[in-house]
């Protein structure tokens, strides 16, 4: 009989005993000769030791494999552009929505001068602003909408021609009727820059980065009030009103060759996250040394390139969309308590100038220096209020969370034992949040407002009307950023849309209160004039107490409708395929 061979017979200890390298240690083995049990201590050894030479295979050990090399799939960035590249843009945009409330503010302290000059009275001045205002508020949901779809970069450059040819026009007329067109055709250029700066950033930052851009951008706009005033004072003293808007053409002209230049297209629909080239006047001198330099660069394999969003058409232009939010009841209560709001703010701006100048008799440039409290008062809130809207925020949340204990209602975690997600609004009352401070602010407003008045009423020391000033441009830009956080909550897939809507209500508002303001105060005089506008304000407060106690109701009630209507149309379109087919 032959004899078998033991290494391939069933039952063998020595193949169902586990092999040297599972057990505790290595070497316990009786049949390894004693040279190779030394190699095999010494190798066991170096692996407990850590060390890294142990390249050396053992005696009668196969030479490893080559290391396999795992194809590691790497998620496109958001944006291909650099953090230092994104604060350039964030920079040269910002500027950029500077000349809109620049151009408003500037045109300020020379009202009187306008109106002697053109030999019309101060309130067929203060119409060109009412005019301005409108504008203001009507074009950034034209612009807005057509930068959606056709690119960011066409309609600034555009936009800023319109508005650089307004300014040349506005500095050389002497016809009052051609002074209010252009006045109007300057809004429409510099207004709608505001607009498409915010859809640009958010075409460049991710969330978790967009904070802080935003914040960058709006410092642009919050300098225009403060800024502008003392500029326009300053110019029209030394060379002469049209000097102004001399000015404002050579500065934007300026910027538009800056931008003409570097400003590269942002819209994702258009370029992604910047790594598609764009065409034409959409590609700017920058892109386009940018796609020469990296064209021979080879193609990752195995980056995931993010699926662009459909590309959009005329037809999706949707010209509408911010007056279809005013159906919605919170929406409307909110806006119509900010609107009133801004009115009063506008009406204690635009009459500055004749005010202080009949009171005090103050030349323009000291009446642009005057300007500078009302917008001290503006900038230092801007600095300030988004550290206040975050405390109050975790104030609520603590609130509501020790509320829910006690009640025992709901608890910290979920049944399934995860932390409750604090970005879900749909069970917390974000008004309280962003409205948990106003009470103190709307109490300041409506106090240094009536101040105000009767201290130009009396004539009292120039300092005092000036402080009085200060607190109503911080009150009412803590104010108008509460209320703006508030809309963004309640849209926050559809912001710009509700900023829109929030921009020509109270653009509108604020435009009525500048046409009536001057025959108010020649009627009633500064003092009762501002006590009535202030008493008049009070009357919206029940708007804003309807929001802080049925917003989140309202909330959702209009989430349960979207989304039985998203059913519907899911359900119509599902019908349409299977009859299709």
């Amino acid at each position: 009989m032959a004899r078998k061979d033991p290494s391939v017979s069933e039952g063998n200890p020595q193949l169902d005993a586990p092999s040297p390298s599972q057990t505790q240690s290595p070497i316990e083995t009786t049949s390894v000769p004693a040279p190779l049990l030394a190699e095999a201590q010494e190798h066991h050894q170096r692996l407990k030791e850590g060390s890294s030479d142990i390249s050396r295979p053992l005696p009668n050990e196969p030479a490893p494999f080559p290391p396999l090399t795992k194809a590691v799939t790497v998620e496109a960035p958001y944006s291909i552009f650099t953090t230092r590249v994104k604060w350039g843009l964030v920079l040269l945009v910002s500027t950029a929505g500077l000349f809109s409330p620049l151009s408003a503010n500037i045109f300020l302290p020379v009202i009187p001068s306008i109106a002697t000059d053109l030999n019309v009275s101060v309130e067929q001045v203060n119409l060109s602003v009412t005019w301005y205002m409108i504008l203001q508020g009507v074009s950034p949901s034209i612009f807005g909408s057509i930068a959606d779809v056709i690119g960011r970069r066409p309609v600034y450059l555009v936009t800023f021609l319109i508005y650089i040819g307004a300014s040349i026009g506005l500095a050389n007329t002497h016809v009052y009727w051609l002074l209010v067109v252009l006045r109007c055709v300057q809004a429409s250029g510099s207004a709608s820059v505001i607009a498409i700066g915010s859809g640009s950033i958010g075409d460049l930052s991710s969330p978790s980065e967009r904070g802080g851009f935003m914040g960058a951008f709006s410092l642009g706009a919050m300098l225009g009030p403060c800024i502008g005033p003392v500029v326009g004072g300053l110019l029209a003293g030394a060379f002469g009103w049209q000097s102004l808007f001399w000015f404002l053409a050579a500065s934007g002209g300026v910027v538009f060759v800056i931008m003409a230049a570097v400003l590269p297209e942002t819209l994702r629909s258009i370029v992604g996250n910047g790594s598609i080239p764009a065409h034409g006047v959409n590609r700017s001198l920058l892109s386009l040394l940018r796609d020469r330099r990296h064209r021979n660069d080879p193609v990752d394999p195995n980056v995931i390139v993010p699926a662009m969003p459909p590309k959009k058409g005329w037809k999706d232009i949707r010209l509408l969309a911010p007056l279809k939010m005013f159906r919605e009841k919170d929406v409307l209560s909110t806006l119509t308590f900010n609107s009133a709001v801004y009115t009063l703010f506008y009406t204690v701006t635009t009459s500055t100038s004749t005010s202080f100048k009949s009171t005090y008799h103050l030349s323009e440039s000291e009446i642009g220096l005057c300007f500078l409290a009302n917008g001290g008062g503006c900038l230092v809130a801007s600095i300030f209020n988004g550290p206040r809207m975050n405390a109050d925020y975790r104030k609520v949340a603590e609130q509501v969370e020790a509320a829910r204990a006690a009640q025992k209602e709901e608890t910290a975690a979920n049944d399934d034992g995860k932390k409750r997600d604090l970005n879900d609004l749909s069970s917390f009352p974000i008004e309280h949040a962003r409205l948990r401070s106003l009470p103190v602010f709307f109490g300041l407003l409506i106090a240094s407002t009536i101040i105000y008045g009767w201290v130009l009423d009396k004539g009292v020391h120039l300092s005092v009307p000036l402080i009085m000033q200060f607190i109503v441009g911080l009150s009412v830009t803590s104010i108008f950023n509460s209320i703006s956080t508030l809309l963004v909550d309640m849209y926050p897939g559809q912001s710009a849309s509700a900023t829109a809507a929030n921009n020509l209500y109270r653009c509108l508002c604020g435009a009525a209160g500048t046409a009536v303001i001057d025959p108010i105060i020649n009627a009633l005089g500064p003092g009762w004039a501002f006590t009535m506008l202030s008493l008049l304000c009070c009357c919206f407060v029940p708007l804003i107490v309807l929001e802080w106690r049925c917003g989140m109701r309202f909330r959702a009630e209009r989430a349960a409708r979207l989304k039985r209507r998203a059913e519907r149309k899911a359900a119509k379109k599902l019908e349409k395929g299977g009859v299709e087919q």
